[in-house]
């Protein structure tokens, strides 16, 4: 079976047994199940490439929460590895501190054949009053978990203790003075 190229979201062969050759590059698959496929060889498997785009709609945060749910309801955390560009919860089934602007890749495994990779594309919106009506290639909002952190800047100078510094300031004076002064009498 050949599908390479179609802009498949999933693909469900579990029933198909006898299936010897699959093809499905260049999709967007998240996951892929082939337990059941064991007559499938593993020279006639390939199903790299996989892209998928994402939008969170919501309101701007530094980062988020995405619930596999809003991507693809069976992927399994214990098959993900390589994971970067977000952190995984594999209890809660969701990827953690992703940032819109930054891709999520990991190799999906698939037990007695090659790796599927995927890179998941995280684009930002700003939530409006009335949200647009979602499409087919809009799955529904993650949810916001971090607020942006806040950022102090590096103070350069204390000025709290002003008298403080003078006095230690004019003591210093006093001590290099009596050291010279000692210095010049020898």
């Amino acid at each position: 079976m050949w599908c390479s190229e179609n802009n498949l979201r999933t693909l469900d062969v579990a029933k198909n047994t006898n299936l010897k050759e699959l093809g499905c590059v260049k999709n967007h698959l998240t996951s892929l199940n082939l337990e059941n496929n064991t007559n499938l060889n593993v020279n006639a498997f390939n199903a790299s490439n996989q892209t998928r785009t994402i939008t969170i709609t919501s309101p701007l945060s530094y980062s988020y929460t995405v619930n596999f749910a809003d991507i693809d309801a069976n992927i399994d955390p214990n098959k993900i590895q390589n994971l970067q560009g977000a952190g995984l919860d594999a209890t809660n089934r969701a990827f953690t501190n992703v940032i819109p602007g930054t891709d999520i890749t990991y190799n999906y495994i698939i037990p007695r054949l090659k790796n599927m990779d995927v890179t998941i594309t995280v684009k930002g919106a700003v939530a409006t009053a009335t949200p647009p009506p979602a499409t087919s290639t809009t799955p529904p909002p993650a949810t916001s978990t971090t607020p942006p952190p806040t950022i102090i800047p590096p103070q350069t100078g204390d000025e709290s203790n002003l008298a403080l510094y003078i006095l230690l300031i004019s003591m210093s004076l006093v001590v290099v003075s009596a050291v010279y002064i000692k210095a010049k009498k020898r």
